[in-house]
């Protein structure tokens, strides 16, 4: 959204696994709106309030915290999934230890899992694509987040990417040992082109 907003500060633009927000019908924003406010009072009211609830979820150690990180993958759409090495990678910088000192919990903000305020609509995130200016590369992974094939032709015919890949791996290819060295390989051809 920044490289639409103020174009003239950007001079090149990688996207993985993405190509903007997640845009919603503007008739679903009183249940989106709801959701969150909901999740906001239930969160605000463990976030600020030491009445017995029971807090973070602590983790004996860092292999059982990567492995229930590895298992989430396995949520969300399409055949992603995340290998053990990268589950290790992502929660080893996230996870602190508990207040007890007997286990680890993870240190992020909890309300970054919370539903988003608002979202905009499909024409909006269009406006935004189109509004984008520099040189992109549009990377995406075999098996990562399911694109609609023709959602992906319009997404590209407004971003014109100067770049697009599809790469092997999921979702979190750029952090699997598998998959990482092509997809920073890539990127960083891309980013010095004229070095």
């Amino acid at each position: 959204m920044y490289s639409a907003t103020f174009p003239e500060q950007i001079e090149r633009l990688v996207l993985l696994e993405g190509a903007g927000p997640l845009a919603k019908s503007p008739h679903d924003v009183p249940q989106h709106l709801r959701a969150h406010i909901e999740k906001r009072l239930k969160g605000n009211r463990s976030l600020y309030q030491s009445n017995g609830s029971k807090g973070p979820r602590v983790y004996p150690s860092l292999e059982k915290a990567a492995e229930t990180r590895q298992s989430t993958a396995k949520l969300f759409p399409g055949k992603q999934y995340l290998s053990i090495e990268a589950a290790r990678e992502l929660v080893d910088r996230a996870l602190s230890s508990d207040e007890t000192g007997n286990g680890l919990t993870f240190q992020h903000d909890v309300r970054l899992q919370w539903p988003s305020l608002l979202y905009m609509t499909t024409e909006q995130v269009e406006a935004m694509q189109v509004a984008v200016q520099c040189p992109t590369y549009l990377m995406l992974a075999e098996d990562g987040w399911p694109y609609d094939a023709d959602m992906l032709e319009s997404t590209k015919e407004r971003l014109q990417p100067t770049r697009f890949d599809v790469l092997p791996g999921s979702h979190h290819f750029h952090a699997d040992p598998d998959t990482a060295d092509a997809v920073a390989d890539n990127v960083n051809d891309f980013l010095n082109v004229g070095d």
